[in-house]
């Protein structure tokens, strides 16, 4: 099994404490050195909503803060990280005694989102919390897309926001859908069965997974209960 993290790594206590490091404002350097005071009202007033302290995230990164809003909101709606599809085939690939690898590591995440212009980040983070007031029927109809494959729909969901935010966009899917292309590649030219599981976000798109092994000879195809997708 090939993730987009290594499960296994992100279960690692000292793995786990240097993500926190990394998430972590150096000393000295205070939030507001880093994003607008509007945008910082906007996150106090969100935490304060959802029952944590105002000051909760005053020693986060804006990159760590922008990874953790859409995680906190998934789990006020509900959600069940400990139930999710990534977490679900890990558990079953160690009781089955099967080898799992990732693409990427927490920390190439973080580096990524602090290498885009902090006014990206400040906007994101801004929109971020104002798409919260539609995100349960958002989530709904992701989750329903996927079911059913609809390519088209998770595009309009995931894809067409970021549209205005093209140098994010980059960063967060083409760069890494290119960085993840050659280990994909190889592991599928080997005789092993390979199940490789990333977020929706990465299927779909002309810079997608799909697209991009399309332009390496291979014939990806779609499945269903019914069987293969007709091209």
């Amino acid at each position: 099994l090939i993730f987009e993290l290594d499960m296994a790594n992100m279960h690692d206590p000292a793995v786990q404490q240097a993500v926190q490091v990394l998430g972590a404002l150096p000393e000295g350097e205070i939030l507001s050195d880093l994003l607008e005071p509007d945008t910082i009202s906007q996150l106090r007033d969100y935490l304060a909503a959802a029952g944590l302290s105002r000051d909760a995230f005053d020693r986060l990164t804006p990159g760590m803060i922008f990874l953790s809003l859409s995680s906190l909101e998934a789990t006020r709606s509900g959600a069940r990280p400990d139930l999710g599809l990534e977490v679900r085939y890990y558990r079953k690939s160690v009781n089955d005694g099967k080898p799992s690898e990732g693409l990427e590591t927490a920390a190439s995440q973080l580096s990524m989102l602090s290498e885009l212009d902090p006014d990206v980040v400040d906007a994101l983070i801004t929109s971020t919390i104002e798409d919260f007031e539609t995100f349960p029927e958002t989530m709904t109809a992701l989750v329903a897309a996927w079911k059913t494959g609809s390519s088209s729909t998770i595009t309009e969901l995931v894809h067409e926001p970021y549209q205005d935010a093209p140098e994010f966009y980059e960063a967060l899917l083409t760069k890494r859908n290119q960085d993840w292309i050659d280990d994909i590649e190889a592991a599928l030219a080997t005789e092993e069965d390979v199940m490789v599981l990333v977020g929706a976000a990465h299927h779909v798109g002309k810079d997608s997974v799909i697209e991009l092994l399309k332009k390496r000879g291979l014939s990806p195809k779609q499945l269903s209960a019914a069987g293969p997708q007709p091209e």
